[in-house]
């Protein structure tokens, strides 16, 4: 049995993958022996185009584009224990990628996409279930850029 997420478009086409590269056990939480941080390498259209880039399994796709929540690590897991994380938008038709969000010490989390924009969360660790909402338009998205090896 596969510990990887295939990630499908709502009429059942595979898009891509979430391939489980680990889990880490933040240093933070040493007595806590069943608490990992789980993440994963993103597989898209056959294409390993993410080796370096740990992300979570929250997602949402719809015909268009997939966003997914990303841990930002500059040098190895344990800047995982920051839990700094970004939003990805990755537009599947052009296989170009722009980050929408990114937060401190907290999550960025993908609720939903609407007809014209993705919807999402912020919130920031240790303040429970204290969320803030946000939209951003997809149509005003301008920072693409191919989809790359780099975490920026």
């Amino acid at each position: 049995m596969s510990n990887n997420i295939v990630i499908q478009s709502s009429n059942g086409t595979k898009i891509g993958e979430l391939v489980l590269k680990n889990y880490y056990q933040p240093t933070w939480s040493p007595s806590k022996a069943d608490f990992f941080l789980v993440y994963y390498n993103l597989d898209l259209h056959g294409e390993k185009k993410t080796n370096n880039r740990y992300f979570t399994n929250k997602y949402v796709i719809n015909e268009k584009y997939l966003a997914l929540q990303e841990f930002v690590v500059k040098a190895s897991e344990k800047d995982l224990d920051n839990q700094n994380t970004q939003l990805v938008v990755i537009d599947l038709e052009h296989k170009q990628q722009s980050i929408i969000s990114r937060i401190e010490h907290g999550y960025v989390t993908p609720v939903e996409f609407t007809t014209n924009a993705i919807l999402y969360t912020k919130s920031k660790v240790g303040q429970g279930s204290l969320h803030s909402h946000f939209e951003a338009t997809l149509a005003d998205i301008k920072n693409w850029e191919p989809i790359g090896l780099t975490n920026k």
